[in-house]
C-alpha cells in the first residue's frame, strides 16, 4: 500500500477516534502502525503522517482554528506502538532465521566431517 493510501486511512481513523470518540478503533490505529513498518516507513514518517492528519481533519471540522487536542498524542502513541511491535516481530523472525541457518551449517559440517573420516 502506498503512503497516500496509508495517510487517507489514518485521517479517517483520526476523525472517528479523536473527533467522534469511537475508541473501539484504536486497535485499527495500532494495526496501521504495523503496516507503516511493513511499508518501510520510519517513526518520523509516522509523526509527519499524524501531524498532517490532525491538521487536515481539524481544518475540516474547525476551519478557523489550528489548535490541536491533548488526545492527539495518545493516538500518535498507538500508531507508534504498532510500528514498534512490528519492528520487534521482524527482528525476532530474522534472529530465528539466523539461528536456524547456523544450526543447519553445524549439522552439514558434522556430516561432511563424518564422511571424510
Amino acid at each position: 500500500m502506498n503512503q497516500e493510501d496509508l495517510q487517507a486511512r489514518y485521517e479517517n481513523l483520526v476523525k472517528v477516534v479523536l473527533f467522534e470518540g469511537q475508541i473501539q478503533y484504536l486497535s485499527a490505529v495500532r494495526e496501521l502502525g504495523r503496516e507503516l513498518f511493513a511499508a518501510k516507513l520510519t517513526p518520523a514518517d509516522a509523526v509527519r503522517m499524524h501531524s498532517r492528519a490532525v491538521f487536515q481533519v481539524g481544518r475540516k471540522r474547525w476551519p478557523h482554528s489550528a489548535v490541536g487536542r491533548p488526545s492527539d498524542l495518545g493516538l500518535l502513541l498507538e500508531l507508534l506502538l504498532g510500528w514498534n511491535e512490528e519492528a520487534h516481530a521482524t527482528t525476532a523472525a530474522i534472529q530465528s532465521t539466523l539461528e536456524s541457518r547456523e544450526n543447519t551449517l553445524r549439522i552439514m559440517q558434522g556430516v561432511a566431517e563424518d564422511r571424510l573420516a
